[in-house]
């Protein structure tokens, strides 16, 4: 019997598109190469298969030949890209209610090829985050670029500096990405089982920053999104 084919949102390919015209490579060129409908971003809750958005990555990613390519692409997120869902995240209260609210939504109604997580110890709690499907040798750009995007999405929420405590990923070294000043006070782990987030409990506590409370107030008439689901995918 064939399985769902995983969907993600368009919208997660944006921050993809920012960093890639900051070098030089304008929107019609990026769906020329990619080979995505010109109209894919005309709407926020546009969908698009999972492999098609990590072909575009990949592809990308091998042209520009930068090692942190996927992770210097995530950090160009900004929760109005995001359409409903960063709405809805947007009235977390804490960051323990965003951690989980993320959970929530993100495989249902985000991205389909993706499984979701938290745990906790006893002084952090654990983002934890799988991509289904993981070859380490065709899509670790795109296994850091989907991981650190939530990372972004937790930070811009905040107001206050933050940085995990740990950093765990599935896949290989990064020459230099401990040089990042976002990840120089976290303690990595690579070619673990799964992407993994330890975020000290006493900071999930503290109140969100209210910069985008009114994102609630917009009119959800900019959206036609029904509230449907994206189709599940199997559990690793």
């Amino acid at each position: 019997m064939m399985s769902n084919l995983p969907l993600v949102r368009a919208s997660s390919l944006l921050p993809l598109l920012k960093f890639l015209k900051e070098n030089g490579i304008s929107s019609q060129e990026f769906t020329r190469q990619s080979k995505l409908p010109e109209n894919i971003f005309s709407h926020s809750e546009n969908v698009l298969s999972l492999y098609q958005a990590l072909d575009t990555l990949n592809f990308f990613a091998r042209r520009e030949g930068e090692e942190l390519f996927g992770i210097l692409a995530s950090q160009k997120l900004e929760i109005e890209d995001i359409g409903l869902f960063g709405k809805i995240i947007s009235q977390s209260l804490t960051g323990y209610d965003l951690l989980r609210t993320i959970v929530a939504l993100l495989r249902k109604t985000y991205n389909s090829g993706v499984k979701v997580w938290l745990t906790e110890d006893n002084d952090r709690i654990w983002f934890n985050h799988y991509l289904l499907n993981f070859e380490s040798n065709y899509n670790e750009q795109c296994n850091y670029y989907a991981f650190l995007l939530h990372f972004k999405a937790m930070k811009s929420m905040m107001n206050f500096d933050w940085y995990p405590t740990h950093l765990y990923f599935q896949g290989q070294p990064v020459k230099g990405l401990s040089s990042l000043d976002l990840f120089s006070q976290s303690q990595m782990r690579f070619n673990q089982p799964y992407n993994s987030m330890g975020i000290s409990k006493n900071l999930l506590y503290l109140p969100l920053y209210e910069t985008y409370s009114n994102l609630i107030n917009e009119s959800s008439s900019h959206s036609s999104w029904d509230g449907r689901s994206l189709p599940a995918s199997p559990n690793p």
